[in-house]
């Protein structure tokens, strides 16, 4: 997966985004875990796994720990970080600021 963009904002505030090329054997082979059950799309599961990946580097690129993903009680996903992230059939972003 090329990361295509990345900047670094503040000491360890920043985005990147990158292109989608890998399947999902070379993506799964770096996340710890593995993709949700309740996701089936082959799309869908790529988009999962690029977005875990692209946390991942960015966290490097920043310095920062990655601890992992929770829900809340909405079901919605966080981090202790401000971490936002977005992510299409070809590309994925991440933005991150402590």
């Amino acid at each position: 997966m090329p990361l295509k963009e990345f900047n670094q904002d503040e000491t360890q505030s920043g985005w990147a985004t990158w292109h989608i090329d890998e399947d999902e054997a070379q993506l799964t082979s770096s996340i710890i875990g593995g993709v949700p059950d309740e996701i089936t799309s082959g799309k869908k599961r790529l988009e999962w796994l690029a977005g875990r990946q692209l946390i991942l580097t960015l966290c490097n690129h920043l310095g920062l720990r990655f601890f992992g993903i929770r829900k809340d009680e909405f079901g919605k996903p966080f981090w202790r970080n401000t971490l936002t992230t977005f992510h299409s059939p070809l590309f994925s972003l991440c933005s991150c600021a402590d």
